[in-house]
């Protein structure tokens, strides 16, 4: 798996109507990555913790707000898709 290569420049977050945490998705999801899955508890639980203050990434309406103010051109919905592969199922 590759990493998600944001800048954790939050342009992202203030329009989701579904109120989730993007950059911090993705910083979690790397973590992951970058561990091998090493830590693969330790990241669930900072992601159950995230996602109890915020949206999960499964709760993605695909509204496309995100990815049209991405300066990054991330493909954001399928980006949280996989976020919640990794940690929602």
């Amino acid at each position: 798996a590759k990493l998600i290569p944001c800048t954790a420049c939050s342009y992202c977050t203030d329009g989701c109507p579904m109120g989730i945490a993007i950059p911090s998705c993705f910083a979690i999801y790397n973590g992951n990555i970058r561990e091998d899955g090493a830590n693969k508890q330790q990241r669930r639980d900072e992601y159950a913790e995230l996602t109890g203050r915020s949206g999960k990434a499964g709760d993605c309406i695909a509204c496309a707000r995100c990815e049209g103010i991405c300066p990054q051109k991330l493909p954001v919905i399928e980006l949280l898709k996989k976020v919640a592969k990794s940690f929602e199922e």
